[in-house]
């Protein structure tokens, strides 16, 4: 381990690997949720304008959320939070892939933003939960190492889904991936839960760090990189589909 100074908490690096291989084994099933979505619409019949308003719907409720979560995450640790949430959104996808909304849209839409709303920010969770723990040089090679991993993990993603929709059909792929998210928030939870006591730190401020302009800059920035990416992964689903091979989106999505 490395000193940090008197008083500083510091983490072993076994402890180290074996808290972000859970976090990475939970993040691969989020980032193959949008496409499996689409697909889901796509098998019902439904048209690319209402999987566009599902996606949309679950990405705006995950993004309206992560706020108020992270605040939470300072009091009761990031683990707790992610093992609360992630079932509610595997439940709300199992019932998108069986087919519960039935043919109507709002019922759709209200499952979507249900599933987004309840899966806590685990790539955020994860390092709001190290940060405290690492210091210095070590925690910018951590933080590097866990970028990358990061974009490992949206390339995993689709490809899960495309293995899964070769295999199986879109419904199963996005049941699937919900099985696979309470297994991941199950061995995150179980590596998380001793560093999130170990780091836990007291806020002196309460106050909103969306107050600061800077970060205000660096948000807006971020939603308008997501609005690109959704809506890649909608169109490139869409021209595949066009082209008669829709199954194969996951293949493109994760060489782009």
């Amino acid at each position: 381990m490395e000193g940090a100074g008197a008083g500083a908490v510091t983490v072993g690096r076994r402890q180290l690997a074996l808290m972000l291989a859970a976090s990475y084994a939970a993040r691969v099933p989020v980032t193959g949720i949008p496409l499996a979505l689409i697909l889901v619409v796509r098998e019902d019949g439904r048209s690319y304008d209402v999987a566009g308003l599902a996606t949309g719907a679950y990405t705006l409720a995950l993004s309206a959320t992560a706020p108020a979560i992270g605040r939470l995450a300072d009091r009761v640790g990031g683990p707790v939070l992610f093992l609360a949430g992630a079932p509610v959104c595997a439940a709300a996808l199992l019932a998108l892939a069986a087919g519960l909304a039935g043919g109507s849209v709002l019922a759709l839409l209200a499952l979507a933003v249900v599933a987004g709303g309840a899966l806590p920010p685990v790539g955020a969770l994860t390092r709001g939960l190290l940060t405290p723990l690492l210091h210095g040089d070590r925690r910018a090679r951590v933080f590097a190492i866990d970028a990358t991993a990061q974009e490992l993990c949206f390339i995993a993603g689709p490809l899960l889904v495309a293995g899964l929709v070769a295999l199986l059909r879109p419904g199963a792929a996005l049941a699937g991936l919900a099985l696979l998210l309470v297994v991941g928030a199950a061995g995150y939870g179980a590596a998380g839960r001793r560093l999130a006591r170990a780091g836990r730190v007291e806020h002196a401020s309460q106050a909103s760090p969306l107050r600061g302009g800077g970060l205000r800059a660096v948000l807006v920035l971020a939603i308008l990189g997501g609005l690109m990416f959704g809506a890649m992964e909608l169109s490139v689903t869409a021209a595949v589909d066009e082209a008669g091979d829709r199954d194969r989106a996951g293949i493109l999505l994760g060489l782009w």
